[in-house]
C-alpha cells in the first residue's frame, strides 16, 4: 500500500514557487480602489462579453510537482515540456466540446455583481453607469502540494470598471488557487478528460470563486489573495 503523501515545509514551499509562477499572480492590473462615493452611485453596469483570453491553458500535476519538489523552483523552468500533453489533451476537449470559459466568467461575474454588490447588469447598447472589461492571464488546473494527483481550477483574472464617460473608477486582479479553501472541484486529470460535463463544471467553479473575489476586491472587502498556507 502506498503512504500518502504528507506536506513538508520544503514541498510547501517549492509548490507555492511553482503554482506563483503557474497563475501568474505579477500578471495583469495592479488593484486600484474605488472612490465609497463612486461605488455608491453605480447601480447598473455591462459587463463586456469579449474577454481577453491567454494563448493557452496551463498544467501543473502530479509529474510537475514531483519534479519540482526534486529540482527546486528550478524545475518551473521544465514545466512546457512536462505538461505538454496534458495541455493538449485539455484543449482538445474544451474545444471539441464547447466550452467557453468566457462565457462562465462573464455569468459568473454578472451573478456576483447582482447578489453580492445589488448592482443591475445591462447588455448591448443599454445605458449603463459603468463597464466592466475582464482579462484572464492565466486559467488551468493544478494540484495543491508535489505528489498529489487531484487536480483543482485556477484563474488570474483582471477587471477594469470605467464610468459612463470612460474614466477607469476601479481595477484590480485576484488569483483563485487550489490553496483556496472554498476551492472544492478537485478531480483526477482522467476524470476532467473523460467526462465533458466534469470539466465544465470546474471550470465554471473556477469562474465562480474568482468572480466573488473580484466583487469583494471592489467593494473593498478584502485585497488580492496572496498565495496562502496550504489547506489541504
Amino acid at each position: 500500500m502506498t503512504p500518502a503523501f504528507v506536506p513538508t515545509r520544503l514541498s510547501v514551499a517549492v509548490s507555492a514557487l511553482s503554482l506563483l509562477a503557474l497563475a501568474g499572480c505579477a500578471t495583469g492590473v495592479p488593484n486600484v480602489a474605488i472612490d465609497e462615493g463612486v461605488l455608491a452611485q453605480i447601480h447598473t453596469v455591462r459587463i463586456n462579453p469579449v474577454v481577453t483570453m491567454p494563448a493557452a491553458i496551463e498544467f501543473f500535476g502530479q509529474s510537475q510537482g514531483i519534479a519540482a519538489l526534486a529540482a527546486g523552483p528550478f524545475a518551473v523552468l521544465m514545466e512546457d515540456k512536462l505538461s505538454a500533453g496534458p495541455k493538449a489533451q485539455l484543449t482538445h476537449e474544451i474545444q471539441d466540446n464547447h466550452i467557453d470559459v468566457q462565457s462562465l466568467l462573464t455569468a459568473s461575474f454578472a451573478r456576483h455583481a447582482t447578489t453580492d454588490a445589488a448592482m443591475r447588469v445591462v447588455a448591448g447598447a443599454a445605458a449603463a453607469d459603468a463597464q466592466v472589461d475582464l482579462s484572464v492571464n492565466r486559467y488551468g488546473f493544478a494540484t495543491a502540494h508535489p505528489g498529489a494527483a487531484t487536480l483543482y481550477p485556477v484563474m488570474s483574472v483582471s477587471a477594469v470598471m470605467k464610468n459612463a464617460k470612460g474614466d477607469v473608477v476601479w481595477q484590480g486582479t485576484d488569483v483563485m488557487l487550489p490553496h483556496n479553501p472554498d476551492n472544492k472541484m478537485g478531480r483526477p486529470l482522467d476524470d476532467l478528460l473523460k467526462d465533458p460535463e466534469t470539466l465544465r463544471l470546474a471550470l465554471a467553479s473556477g469562474s465562480d470563486l474568482v468572480s466573488a473575489m473580484l466583487m469583494r476586491n471592489l467593494q473593498g472587502l478584502e485585497k488580492a489573495q496572496n498565495v496562502p498556507g496550504i489547506q489541504r
